[in-house]
């Protein structure tokens, strides 16, 4: 029965034509105000900026194509690839140089490291014996400034020899 009503007056899903009409009009009218003109044309002006670019980008392209075929055509203009083919190889040399190189520092530098702790421990060891003989040595200069020093008198002391020889030229007169 349904199926012979004009689907202008028939309800849909449940609601008639005037709800169906209503809920369809408020629905432009949302999309009406969210999409404003304002943003209609920041779009197109993004457009043309997109444009301008993408000729800028074409007529680069065109260029480079241009030089290319340029490049074909003229066997003079060509590239020299054996120059390049002979830098390319130096290059490489030089580069194989830099890492062995590089290499031969690294393992340098290894074995230095490796050699480093016994070197240490030496270097402590010789520190302590120099710590040890200053301390000998400041024992041994503590003795000598403990010993009295006498002063010389004006008149010479005499020997045990003096003394005697003196005490036998008495007893002869």
């Amino acid at each position: 029965m349904s199926n012979n009503i004009p689907i202008r007056t028939r309800a849909i899903g449940g609601f008639d034509k005037q709800q169906v009409d209503d809920y369809l009009a408020a629905l432009s009218a949302e999309y009406e105000s969210a999409a404003s003109k304002e943003d209609f044309s920041a779009i197109r002006s993004e457009i043309s900026e997109l444009k301008k670019t993408l000729a800028e980008k074409e007529a680069k392209l065109t260029q480079l194509k241009n030089t290319v075929a340029k490049y074909e055509e003229d066997d003079e203009s060509k590239p020299d690839f054996d120059n390049l083919t002979d830098s390319a190889k130096k290059f490489i040399d030089a580069h194989n140089e830099v890492v062995k190189i590089a290499d031969e520092t690294s393992g340098y530098i290894n074995s230095t490291e490796r050699k480093l702790p016994a070197l240490l421990k030496s270097l402590t060891q010789i520190t302590k014996n120099i710590d040890e003989l200053d301390k000998e040595l400041s024992a041994i200069s503590d003795q000598i400034g403990a010993i009295p020093i006498e002063e010389k008198s004006e008149e010479p002391k005499h020997t045990e020899k003096d003394i005697f020889d003196t005490f036998i030229d008495e007893f002869r007169i």
